[in-house]
């Protein structure tokens, strides 16, 4: 899975937003990419997160899936997430997280024609003679992360596949780890003459999992509930493959209690033709004390990562 949405789906780039974005919240994304083709490559994830102050911790589920290409091989993650919030002093705070994920791959061999069931009027017989044994592949993952923030900026780094499970697709092969960057600020410009302040937002992402570099900046412009963005993106192939150089726009509107947000990115330089990416993203904070001992949460304090929301 790919986001262009970066930060609408926070718990995929980093575990550590754990309990660091809102009491409790919920986010849902789908993303179609290169829909033009003929088997597109469909994403969708759901997390939820929920912050215990009273240990000074954050709980996170994540459920992802993709389907990739017409063979539709499918593989499911569903991860546990674990992070730890310590206030450092009045000013920054730092988390790191742990992730536990069970990872499910597999085909749908119904979609699957050979050259037997090819009748001689090019009609396809459901009879097949060659042996299928695709089984379904299950391994177990870990991940870890960590994210230090201020009221203003923000960074983070995160290690995906650290037991590097084996891969479905290649005999003897692994899933590599992914090493992730991001790094951010957020600038509010105050005038006396609006109603409201406005947000500019900038960002930087890094991912390397090898043999592939992904670095991608973008700047996020809030006003009152409305967000517009714009990005691009570089990904460095093998030494014989040339970079694909991608861009996108989004547009999003987020309150206190919920958002949606839409972007479209599309290819700049580098795989040219093949369509873009649709991605829909949706999410719900619910910010209220689930412990009756303590004040209510409206007199309370909770530090957030000043991350755009999309």
């Amino acid at each position: 899975m790919v986001n262009t949405q970066t930060f609408g789906s926070p718990l995929y780039l980093n575990p550590a937003f754990a309990g660091n974005l809102a009491k409790t919240s919920f986010y849902f994304n789908v993303r179609q990419q290169w829909p033009t083709l003929k088997g597109s490559y469909v994403s969708s994830s759901f997390s939820a997160n929920h912050r215990l102050d009273n240990i000074n911790s954050g709980l996170g589920l994540m459920i992802m899936q993709n389907e990739e290409g017409s063979a539709s091989f499918t593989t499911t993650n569903i991860s546990g997430i674990y992070s730890f919030i310590l206030h450092i002093n009045k000013d920054w705070t730092f988390s790191p997280a742990l992730q536990l994920s069970y990872i499910n791959s597999r085909f749908d061999e119904s979609t699957f024609v050979f050259g037997d069931q090819i009748n001689e009027d090019f009609s396809i017989s459901e009879t097949v003679n060659e042996n299928i044994n695709f089984s379904n592949k299950h391994n177990i993952d870990i991940s870890s992360g960590f994210i230090m923030y201020n009221k203003d900026m923000w960074y983070g780094f995160s290690t995906h596949h650290i037991t590097e499970p084996s891969n479905f697709l290649a005999n003897g092969s692994s899933l590599n780890r992914k090493y992730s960057f991001h790094t951010g600020y957020q600038y509010i410009l105050k005038n006396r003459n609006l109603p409201e302040d406005i947000t500019f937002s900038p960002s930087l992402n890094i991912n390397y999992q090898d043999p592939f570099t992904r670095v991608g900046a973008s700047l996020t412009t809030t006003y009152h509930f409305f967000s517009i963005g714009a990005g691009i993106t570089n990904i460095s192939l093998p030494s014989e493959e040339r970079n694909i150089l991608t861009s996108f726009f989004l547009l999003g509107y987020a309150d206190d209690h919920f958002k949606v947000g839409y972007s479209y990115d599309f290819a700049v330089y580098g795989n040219v033709g093949i369509g873009g990416a649709h991605e829909i993203s949706l999410g719900i904070w619910l910010n209220y004390d689930n412990n009756s001992n303590k004040k209510s949460f409206k007199s309370k304090k909770i530090r957030r990562v000043s991350c755009p929301k999309f």
